[in-house]
């Protein structure tokens, strides 16, 4: 399996983990929380690099996304649902933005998968980084599959 299709399948099981736990936990809404500002600025220093470059963006999105998912485990939203809502927001909120960016950044080299997931996000596209709305609604949201998998069904 190559870098790319690694990177997509990884994709895919972020945003499926995301949505499924913002649809069962949290009525399909994008819950209200804090946005950390140390990964505002990551998040723009890494979109600016990937303008620079062609050479290195599987593996900086790899990166990224490696950083989704270690936000996303040791925020143990599965725990904090019932223990600490706030920290259970918060990282939920973080690991969407997170994958907001990711999408907008895979859209960008034509991954359809990723047109898909930024229209269920409607993040706010900016030159620097994509932000999701707290509040909206993620009904349309279903899961999604990389390629390879599809050919299958």
């Amino acid at each position: 399996m190559s870098k790319r299709e690694e990177l997509i399948r990884e994709y895919c099981r972020q945003v499926n983990e995301s949505l499924h736990f913002i649809q069962k936990y949290m009525e399909g809404i994008v819950p209200a929380g804090r946005c950390s500002e140390e990964l505002y600025w990551e998040t723009k220093k890494i979109g600016e690099e990937l303008q620079k470059s062609n050479h290195e963006q599987t593996a900086l999105i790899r990166a990224y996304l490696r950083e989704a998912a270690q936000l996303y485990v040791e925020g143990e939203p599965w725990k904090t649902r019932i223990t600490d809502r706030r920290l259970c927001r918060n990282t939920i909120l973080n690991h969407l933005q997170m994958l907001a960016n990711v999408s907008f950044w895979l859209r960008e080299q034509g991954e359809p998968l990723a047109e898909e997931v930024c229209g269920w996000l409607l993040a706010q596209e900016t030159a620097d980084v994509q932000k999701v709305r707290s509040g909206q609604s993620l009904e349309v949201a279903r899961e999604i599959y990389p390629a390879v998998q599809r050919k299958r069904a």
